[in-house]
C-alpha cells in the first residue's frame, strides 16, 4: 500500500509541476510565435510585417543612409559644378559651346539656370544628409522619401538640360540651335542608368522605396520622345 499512499500524497505536487511546465511551454511557444511574426518579411516589398520592427530597422539604417546620401550628393555636385565651369570657360552665351548664340538665347538661359540649380541642389542635399538635426525633422520614413525625390529630380534634370530636347520644347529645330548638329540619346540614357545604378548600390533602402526613381527614366524618356520626338533612328 505504500506506493499507493505515496502516489496519493504526491499527486497535488505532480499536478502543480505539470501545470507549471505546460504554462512555461505555452509561454515559450507564444514568444516564438511573436518573434516569428515580428521578424516576418513581406515577399514583395521586403518590409517587416510588424510596425515596431520595421521602424527599428529604419532607425538602424538612418545614419548610414544619411552618410550615403551625402556621398551621392557630393558626386552629383562635382558633376554639376564641372558642367558649370565648362559653361563659364567656353562661353555663357553658348552654354558651354552646346548652343548657337543668335538662335537660342532663351534656350541657353534655361539650360544654364538648370545647371546652377543642380549645383545648389547638390549642396543642399549634402547639408541635409550630413546634418543629423536637419535629418531628424524629416523622420526616418520622411527622409527615405526625400532621398527618393531628390534622386528622381536628378533624373528629370538630366533630360531637361539636354540641348536637343530643350530646342524641341522651345519649338526650335535642334540642327539650327545646336552647334553640334549630331545628337545621340545613348549619352542621356547612360547618365540616367548611372544615377539608378549608383542609387541602388549606395543607399541602404529597399527597392520599393526607390520605385519612383526606377520608373522615372522609363516614363519620362518615353513621354518626352513621344511628345517632342526622338533623335534616335528607327532603323
Amino acid at each position: 500500500l505504500k506506493p499507493f499512499w505515496l502516489s496519493t500524497l504526491c499527486a497535488p505536487a505532480v499536478w502543480h509541476t505539470s501545470r507549471r511546465t505546460a504554462r512555461r511551454e505555452g509561454g515559450a511557444n507564444e514568444f516564438k510565435s511573436m518573434a516569428s511574426e515580428s521578424g516576418r518579411l513581406s515577399n514583395w516589398t521586403l518590409c517587416f510585417a510588424c510596425k515596431s520592427t520595421e521602424r527599428a530597422f529604419l532607425e538602424s539604417q538612418h545614419d548610414r543612409l544619411g552618410t550615403s546620401m551625402g556621398i551621392g550628393s557630393a558626386m552629383a555636385t562635382v558633376y554639376a559644378v564641372s558642367n558649370l565651369i565648362i559653361v563659364f570657360i567656353v562661353g555663357w552665351s553658348t552654354s558651354g559651346g552646346m548652343l548657337e548664340t543668335d538662335k537660342s538665347s532663351s534656350i541657353t538661359t534655361v539650360r544654364n539656370a538648370q545647371i546652377i540649380a543642380a549645383c545648389c541642389q547638390g549642396l543642399i542635399c549634402m547639408l541635409v544628409a550630413l546634418c543629423p538635426k536637419i535629418r531628424s525633422k524629416f523622420g526616418v520614413v520622411g527622409f527615405e522619401i526625400w532621398v527618393t525625390s531628390m534622386t528622381t529630380t536628378t533624373i528629370v534634370m538630366l533630360i531637361t538640360t539636354t540641348p536637343w530636347y530643350l530646342a524641341r520644347a522651345f519649338g526650335v529645330e535642334p540642327s539650327s540651335a545646336m552647334r553640334i548638329a549630331a545628337h545621340d540619346d545613348s549619352a542621356l540614357l547612360l547618365h540616367m542608368d548611372i544615377v539608378i545604378t549608383v542609387s541602388h548600390l549606395l543607399f541602404p533602402v529597399r527597392w520599393i522605396v526607390l520605385l519612383p526613381a526606377e520608373m522615372a527614366p522609363l516614363l519620362l524618356y518615353a513621354a518626352v520622345a513621344i511628345a517632342l520626338g526622338s533623335s534616335a533612328s528607327l532603323t
